[in-house]
C-alpha cells in the first residue's frame, strides 16, 4: 500500500544568540522536519490519473477532466458534462456528497467520466504535495491524481501558508537569477507576519509586513553554523537580499520577489518532500 510523504512546516528548532565560535556544517541541513503546501481549495485542478480496476491509469490527452473546490462546492467537468458536489475538508480528510451533473452523453469519454465521478463518491483524503493534488480511498491508495490547471493561478493570498524553495537567486551585485544547486536546500515559509525556513545551512526567521503586491522584510535572526560552498554563499545572498525585497508576484506556479525598482531578486516554487514509498 502506497503511503503519502509526511507533510509539514520547515522551521528552525531555535533561533539561538550568537555563538562565539561557528560550527562546521554539511552544505545540507539536516533536518526531519517536513514540508506544509497544503491549499488545494482555490485552484483549478486537471485530472491526470485515476483508478480504474485497481491501477491508477493515465487520462487519454483529447479528455480534459477538471476540479474546483471553493466554499464547501466542487465543480468542473467529468469530461463530457458540467458537475457539481458538496464537500467537507478537515485538514486532510476530504470526502464528497452527491454529485449533480448534467446528462450529455459523450462517445469517447462517458465511460472515464463515469469512473471518475466513482472515484470521487470513495475519496476520504486529499493533500497537496505542491503542484499536485492527491486523493486516497480508506486503504490509503491514490485514486485520484491532479496537476494545476495551466490557466489556474494561485490563490491572491497564495503567497502566505505555503512552504517556497529557493529557485533562482540575484546575488547582490549582479543582475541575473543563478539557479540554486540541487545540494542546497532553501526554503521559506510565510505566515502571519513571521517568516521562517533555512537558509541552506542555519534556521532563520524575520518578521514580514504584506500588503497585497507589497512585501518586505524586517531583520533576519539565524543560527550560526559555518558551512560550505555553495550553501553558505547562497544563503549569505538570500538574507542580503531579503533585506531589499519591496514586492512580490505569481505567475499561478512560482513567486517572484522585487526590489524597489521592479527588479526580480529571488525566484521561488513550491517546496517538495520527498520521501521512499512504504508497502
Amino acid at each position: 500500500m502506497t503511503k503519502r510523504t509526511t507533510l509539514g512546516l520547515i522551521v528552525a528548532a531555535s533561533m539561538a544568540a550568537a555563538f562565539s565560535t561557528p560550527t562546521l556544517a554539511s552544505s545540507e541541513p539536516e533536518t526531519d522536519a517536513p514540508i506544509a503546501v497544503d491549499i488545494i481549495e482555490g485552484i483549478d485542478w486537471t485530472l491526470l490519473r485515476q483508478q480504474v480496476d485497481g491501477a491508477l491509469v493515465e487520462l487519454p490527452q483529447d479528455v480534459r477532466i477538471t476540479l474546483l473546490m471553493q466554499d464547501g462546492t466542487a465543480t468542473g467537468n467529468g469530461g463530457c458534462n458540467s458537475y457539481g458536489a458538496p464537500y467537507e475538508r478537515d485538514g486532510d480528510a476530504l470526502t464528497f456528497g452527491a454529485i449533480e451533473a448534467t446528462e450529455m452523453y459523450c462517445l469517447d469519454a462517458s465511460d472515464l467520466e463515469s469512473a471518475y465521478f466513482a472515484n470521487l463518491a470513495e475519496v476520504t483524503t486529499g493533500f497537496s504535495t505542491g503542484g499536485t493534488l492527491v486523493m486516497t480511498g480508506t486503504d490509503g491508495d491514490p485514486i485520484l491524481e491532479f496537476e494545476m490547471a495551466a490557466t489556474g493561478p494561485m490563490p491572491t493570498d497564495g503567497v502566505e501558508g505555503l512552504a517556497w524553495q529557493l529557485e533562482g537567486l540575484v546575488f547582490p551585485d549582479e543582475t541575473e537569477l543563478t539557479s540554486v544547486p540541487d545540494e542546497v536546500v532553501t526554503s521559506i515559509v510565510l505566515e502571519e507576519g513571521q517568516a521562517s525556513g533555512t537558509g541552506g545551512c542555519n534556521g532563520f526567521s524575520a518578521s514580514y509586513q504584506l500588503d497585497g503586491a507589497t512585501l518586505s522584510f524586517g531583520d533576519v535572526l539565524s543560527t550560526r553554523m559555518a558551512c560550505l560552498d555553495p550553501a553558505m554563499g547562497f544563503e549569505q545572498a538570500l538574507f542580503t537580499q531579503l533585506g531589499s525585497v519591496a514586492s512580490w508576484s505569481s505567475d499561478g506556479g512560482s513567486v517572484t520577489l522585487f526590489d524597489a525598482n521592479g527588479s526580480a531578486l529571488a525566484q521561488l516554487v513550491p517546496a517538495m518532500a520527498d520521501g521512499p514509498e512504504a508497502s
